[in-house]
């Protein structure tokens, strides 16, 4: 997962601001298009790809797991982040397999 956020204090997950939650997944999906690229898609089959693979998880994720993924990628806890949205990106992956290939 993409880890964002800079060293220091951070909010619990309750006092995320949703333009914070906004940015985190902004820069998933950034990441998903980086890494879709490095494994040899076209930009363009990029960007469908993860395009997809972003809607599945806005319509899966709840709201609280948007708040505890991106506190814990502001604490740099990957597992923690990984454990929250793993069942949602096994679930995209497999929806949005086809899509821009």
């Amino acid at each position: 997962m993409l880890l964002i956020g800079s060293a220091g204090a951070q909010p619990a997950a309750a006092e995320l601001r949703p333009e914070q939650i906004a940015t985190y997944r902004q820069k998933l999906e950034a990441g998903c298009v980086t890494d879709a690229k490095a494994g040899g898609l076209t930009p363009s089959n990029a960007q469908a790809m993860c395009g997809c693979w972003s809607k599945s998880l806005a319509q899966s994720v709840t709201e609280a797991e948007w708040q505890a993924a991106a506190s814990h990628a502001l604490k740099r806890d990957e597992a923690a982040e990984t454990q929250v949205l793993a069942p949602h990106v096994r679930q995209a992956a497999r929806l949005c397999a086809a899509v821009g290939r």
